[in-house]
């Protein structure tokens, strides 16, 4: 379906109205809002898994909200954005201040992340130092939460609920615990659900295990509009599939469970 501006490239749906515009003139309006019923042009998610994979040990700017008291936040930031820290773009602004994270009273912004997409949650609370080595970073740069373990809890729990779909990304070891239990609660809020499991390219046994979450997921894309499936899958840096390559990878966990 072509984008109704410039009628040549391929239209996303991204507003309450499903009106279809193409990245590019999104990326060209003057404010993000859709030219047709004014909404917000964004799909906001919450990234659940562990705080950082296995695989490569750094955090993402993409797939978490950073969170440090103030007077360490300049020494923080200088560490994020160094190239052995993953060369992690993150702006000042979209630093949350620890005092404001353990004030529940305090409404959090909801931090854009592309011009199409924003990131709920979760939160990386970075201790005094946040020091690395060699380009990977260790337990010890983050914050204890155990004392704060019903702060951060809440906190979730409020991200999830201002998101639009909640995304469990699995790690290799498959223990990402809490994460699971949050997608009962997002499922229970009535949320888009989507599973991404550690390596697409490689069938493993622990991944039929899923299966029933393969099927949920499905079925809440099921009642979106083909635009807005592919919206969401086409707007946020941490997808590398398309819509069906996804309900595909998904149809194959569940078959494969089905027949053992």
């Amino acid at each position: 379906m072509a984008c109704l501006l410039c009628e040549n490239n391929y239209g996303m749906s991204l507003c309450e109205c499903s009106y279809l515009m193409c990245r590019e003139c999104i990326n060209n309006l003057e404010f993000p809002k859709c030219p047709h019923c004014q909404s917000i042009l964004s799909i906001k998610l919450f990234i659940a898994g562990k705080m950082v994979k296995s695989h490569d040990n750094k955090p993402n700017e993409y797939t978490r909200r950073f969170v440090c008291k103030n007077e360490y936040r300049e020494l923080n930031i200088g560490n994020l954005t160094s190239p052995k820290g993953g060369d992690l773009e993150i702006k000042d602004e979209d630093i949350i201040d620890y005092d404001d994270f353990i004030n529940i009273d305090q409404e959090l912004h909801i931090q854009q992340i592309t011009p199409t997409t924003a990131i709920t949650g979760p939160y990386i609370i970075l201790n005094d130092t946040c020091a690395f080595n060699h380009g990977y970073w260790q337990p010890s740069d983050y914050l204890h939460v155990e004392p704060i373990s019903d702060i951060v809890n809440k906190r979730n729990h409020e991200a999830i609920n201002n998101c639009d779909v909640f995304v469990l990304e699995l790690n290799y070891d498959y223990d990402c615990y809490r994460s699971i239990a949050e997608w009962g609660i997002a499922s229970a809020l009535g949320k888009t659900l989507i599973i991404l499991f550690p390596d697409e390219n490689k069938d493993e046994p622990q991944s039929s295990e899923f299966y029933m979450f393969a099927a949920e997921s499905i079925k809440t894309l099921d009642t979106l509009s083909f635009t807005k499936k592919e919206a969401i899958f086409t707007s946020h840096p941490i997808f590398n599939i398309t819509y069906k390559e996804y309900v595909k990878r998904l149809q194959n966990i569940i078959s494969k469970k089905q027949h053992n």
